[in-house]
């Protein structure tokens, strides 16, 4: 199960994810990186940088429509797993991006993935719950 969950979250979520962040990356590369790094990304994603900003409207309906699962799960239980953290809960964290205002208080690291998945559309990261401070 573990596996399978690792395999959708990689295939799904982190390909839905990656138009709506690639623009974001790029322009905070390291000025000799920027070659390398547009490359990369223009390769993965077959289309220019430029061409994924402009898509990027869509490609936050489509990440948003990817996370549904997750939300509909997180609306029923507080992990993912149930009532306590699992690995599924950490592999997803790890690999979703936390914008400004989803750290713990203190700077303690991530919180719970309640606060990024339960609702789309976040200013801040898109990924958000009603609770979120930022929202």
């Amino acid at each position: 199960m573990t596996q399978s969950f690792c395999v959708w979250v990689d295939r799904d979520l982190v390909a839905a994810m990656l138009p709506v962040i690639v623009a974001d990356i790029h322009e905070r590369v390291d000025a000799a990186d920027d070659e390398y790094v547009r490359r990369m990304f223009e390769g993965i994603l077959k289309k220019t940088l430029e061409e994924v900003r402009a898509g990027r409207e869509d490609a936050l309906r489509r990440l948003g429509r990817a996370l549904e699962p997750m939300q509909a799960a997180l609306k029923r239980q507080p992990y993912v797993c149930g009532e306590n953290a699992a690995y599924a809960d950490f592999a997803l964290v790890l690999r979703i991006p936390v914008g400004p205002g989803h750290e713990s208080p203190g700077g303690a690291g991530p919180r719970k993935p309640t606060l990024f998945l339960a609702r789309s559309a976040c200013s801040t990261c898109t990924m958000a719950s009603p609770q979120c401070p930022v929202a």
